[in-house]
């Protein structure tokens, strides 16, 4: 082979990564003018449904072979094109964030009949779970919100729900890329335990013109993102949530619903 496109990125099994970091390399070479017709394009083993699925709905690669690599695989050419972006410290980039609305805007389309307040549920999910769910659930139903585990859902009911959501709480974690598919003006609020924080989705909203706040549980640990669990005040959290919800506190991280500090994240 004369060229070939390869998007290889160490964490690509991580649907966060895998959207940020992998897929919008494209429109770089794109405007790199390195996309011709034809060109094949090599990905690392696609283990996840997210995956395939994703590839599927990119019109970018409409033209293009796709050639998944099996370990200990080669692949011969005479010049090799490198996509791979970092979200980094500095957050995902804006047009990565018009990249991906782009492409996958006919799977943007809300569903009339789901739920417009969201709670990101991660019961299924071993890392930073949240020990006292089921009472926070209860008081978070009866300000409208519908709790939603995302890993149980397609990677396409996932963007037609998101794509209505008009207000998304829950724990930091990678189902907040869905936020991508919401509206502008979304509320989205994140719930981290005591010894961890992440930018990451506070970029996003900024991208897209949402709301944004951040709760510190009142105790637990994350543990690196490996595993852990952590517990709020039930009456702080909605009292948090309800500044929210009315405009205040957005874009502050409340310390266990007492006391605010500005978040002033790099800008781009």
């Amino acid at each position: 082979m004369r060229r070939v496109i390869a998007l290889v990125a160490e964490s690509h099994f991580h649907y966060f990564h895998w959207t940020f970091d992998v897929l919008p390399a494209m429109r770089l070479i794109e405007r790199a003018g390195l996309l011709e017709p034809g060109v094949p394009v090599l990905l690392p083993p696609l283990t996840r449904p997210f995956h395939r699925a994703m590839l599927r709905a990119l019109p970018i690669l409409a033209r293009h072979p796709i050639i998944e690599l099996r370990p200990g695989e080669v692949v011969a050419a005479e010049e090799v094109v490198l996509g791979y972006l970092t979200s980094g410290p500095r957050g995902v980039s804006a047009w990565a964030i018009d990249f991906l609305r782009e492409q996958f805007a006919g799977l943007m389309v809300a569903d009339p009949s789901a739920p417009r307040r969201l709670f990101l549920s991660r019961r299924n999910v071993l890392a930073r779970q949240l020990d006292n769910e089921r009472e926070v659930e209860e008081a978070l139903a009866q300000r409208g919100f519908v709790s939603v585990a995302p890993d149980t859902l397609s990677w396409v009911e996932q963007m037609k729900l998101f794509a209505g959501a008009e207000v998304m709480i829950g724990v930091h974690g990678t189902a907040f890329t869905n936020a991508i598919a919401s509206p502008p003006r979304a509320v989205l609020g994140e719930i981290f335990a005591p010894d961890y924080f992440d930018l990451a989705f506070h970029h996003i909203a900024r991208a897209r013109g949402f709301r944004y706040g951040a709760f510190r549980a009142q105790s637990g640990v994350a543990r690196g993102q490996q595993g852990g669990s952590m517990r709020v005040d039930v009456d702080r959290l909605m009292a948090w949530v309800d500044r929210l919800l009315e405009g205040g506190g957005a874009n502050r991280v409340s310390a266990g619903g007492v006391g605010v500090a500005a978040v002033r994240p790099p800008l781009e």
